[in-house]
C-alpha cells in the first residue's frame, strides 16, 4: 500500500517563503564535474515527485560533500536545516545552520549588559504587557521550532486578553478552508507548516478560538536582483497592507497576534530596507510589541553563539524563557537592536530525553510515548508520522521522527486523544499502522 502525497501551490511558497537562500544563488553549478541543482529548487521538486521527507534528506545527505564545496554551500545548509527540523532532527537542524556561519568570541574581560538587569518568566512579562497592546508581533529562526512552542504557550493566554486574530507569514491564502476545517494540510495550507510543532500553532490557533489570517505578499520580481532593496520593500509593504486589509478595515480594535520570520518584525529597518513591522506602524497608526526569540536562542555549538546569551546561560540565569527587566521597568534589549525590538526573549539550552527536547512537552501538554523497537520491522531508516484522529490523512502530523537505528527509537511526543502512527520507507510503502488512544 503506497500513501499518495498532495500536489498543490507547495512550489510558490517555499520559494518566496526562503528568501534568504531560494533565488541568492543561480539555479545550478559545477562541483567536481557534476551539476548541482539549487537545493531549494531540487527539494521542491522531489516532494512534487511524490517523495517523502524521509527519502529527500537521505538523497541530500548523499550530495553533501559536493554542496559544501560548492558556492551552493550557504542554501544548501539552510535547506538541510530546515529539512532536518521537518523530521525532528532538531540538533542537526541547529549543526546544518552553524556551518555557513562566523563563530562569537568575547574577551575574558567581557561586562555583560545584563548584570543591571534581572530574570522573570516569559511568559509572565508578555502576559502583563497584553492588556496594553493592541497588536504583538514574534518571530522565529525557521529552522527552530523551538520558536513555534513558546508562541503556542502564548496563544491561550492571548486569547484570554482578548486577542482574535492570528496571523502567519507561511499560509497560503488559497487554502479557503482553514478556518472552517480547524487544522492545516501538507503541502496546502503552506510551506513552514508541513513541519509539525508550526502545523499544530496553526491547529492550536485555532482550537483555541482565533481566526487565522494569511498575509504573505507575493512580489512579481527577485529581491536578490535589486540592490536597492525595492523589491523586498514591495513584499514588506504588501505584508503590511494586508494584514490591515484583511483585519483592521472591517474590525479597527481588533487585537492581533502575527507569527513572522527573523527581521520582518523590526521596527527600524536600515540599509535601504523598510521591514513589515514599520510599514504597518505607518499604514495603521499601531505601534506593535515586537518580540525578538531568533538572537537569544541555542546554536548546534556554543561558539556560535550570540555572547549575551552564552554569559547568561553560564550564569544559570535562564532557567525557562526569559526576558530581563531592571529595577525601573525596562525591558533588555542587545544594544544593536535596540530600536528594531521592544523585548528579547532568552530561551534555556534544551535538555533531551527519550532523545526528545523538553521543549516539545508543550508545558505538559504532551507526554512522551515509545514505539515498540520492531515497528519499523526490517525496514530503516523508516519515518514515523502521528497523525490526530479524525483528521484529514494528508493532515500535518502532530510529530514525525526518523528512526535509523532500532537500538535508539526517539520517543513520540503526543497530547491526550486518539492518534494514528504511521511508519513509511523513504518510497512512501506503509510498514506499519496503529491507532492509539493516548490517556
Amino acid at each position: 500500500m503506497k500513501r499518495q502525497l498532495s500536489n498543490s501551490f507547495f512550489a510558490l511558497t517555499f520559494f518566496i517563503l526562503n528568501l534568504s537562500a531560494v533565488l541568492a544563488q543561480q539555479d545550478s553549478v559545477r562541483s567536481n564535474d557534476q551539476e548541482l541543482s539549487n537545493p531549494w529548487q531540487l527539494g521542491w521538486q522531489r516532494t512534487q515527485q511524490g517523495k517523502n521527507y524521509l527519502a529527500v534528506l537521505s538523497e541530500f545527505k548523499q550530495l553533501e560533500p559536493q554542496y559544501l564545496a560548492s558556492i551552493l554551500k550557504q542554501p544548501f545548509c539552510e535547506y538541510m536545516g530546515t529539512i532536518n527540523s521537518y523530521v525532528g532532527n532538531y540538533l542537526e537542524a541547529l549543526s546544518s545552520f552553524d556551518k555557513f556561519r562566523p563563530q562569537n568570541y568575547y574577551a575574558p574581560e567581557f561586562r555583560s549588559s545584563l548584570d543591571n538587569y534581572k530574570p522573570y518568566n516569559a511568559l509572565a512579562i508578555i502576559q502583563s504587557i497584553a492588556d496594553s497592546h493592541q497588536v504583538i508581533f514574534i518571530n522565529e529562526a525557521h529552522h527552530v521550532p523551538l520558536h513555534r512552542a513558546f508562541s503556542i504557550r502564548l496563544l491561550k493566554m492571548l486569547y484570554d486578553k482578548g486577542f482574535r486574530y492570528f496571523a502567519a507569514e507561511t499560509l497560503i491564502e488559497l487554502d479557503k478552508e482553514l478556518n472552517r476545517r480547524k487544522y492545516p494540510l501538507q503541502q496546502i495550507t503552506g510551506g513552514y507548516t508541513d513541519e509539525p510543532v508550526y502545523g499544530d500553532l496553526v491547529r492550536q490557533a485555532l482550537k483555541s478560538g482565533f481566526k487565522v489570517i494569511p498575509y504573505e505578499h507575493f512580489v512579481p520580481c527577485n529581491a536578490f536582483d535589486d540592490t536597492t532593496k525595492n523589491c523586498q520593500n514591495q513584499r514588506e509593504r504588501g505584508q503590511a497592507q494586508n494584514l490591515n486589509d484583511r483585519i483592521l478595515v472591517a474590525d479597527p480594535t481588533a487585537k492581533i497576534f502575527v507569527h513572522a520570520g527573523y527581521g520582518h518584525i523590526s521596527e527600524k529597518g536600515g540599509d535601504q530596507w523598510i521591514p513589515m513591522a514599520k510599514y504597518f506602524k505607518e499604514i495603521t497608526g499601531i505601534d506593535p510589541f515586537t518580540i525578538d526569540q531568533v538572537l537569544m536562542t541555542e546554536h548546534g555549538s556554543p561558539e556560535y553563539e550570540h555572547v549575551e546569551y552564552r554569559y547568561a546561560t553560564k550564569k544559570d540565569l535562564v532557567k525557562e524563557p526569559t526576558i530581563f527587566v531592571s529595577e525601573h521597568g525596562e525591558l533588555w534589549v542587545n544594544e544593536f537592536d535596540r530600536g528594531h525590538y521592544d523585548v528579547q526573549v532568552f530561551h534555556p539550552r534544551s535538555h533531551y530525553k527519550n532523545e526528545r527536547p523538553d521543549w516539545l512537552s508543550l508545558g505538559g501538554a504532551r507526554k512522551p510515548y515509545l514505539l515498540d523497537k520492531e515497528y519499523c520491522k526490517e525496514t530503516l531508516p523508516c519515518l514515523i508520522e502521528a497523525f490526530i484522529g479524525g483528521e484529514d490523512k494528508n493532515a500535518v502530523p502532530i510529530d514525525r521522527i526518523v528512526i535509523s537505528d532500532p537500538k535508539s527509537i526517539p520517543a513520540l511526543m503526543l497530547p491526550k486523544g486518539t492518534i494514528r502512527i504511521v511508519a513509511v520507507d523513504e518510497t512512501n510503502n506503509i510498514i506499519n499502522e496503529i491507532t492509539e488512544d493516548i490517556k
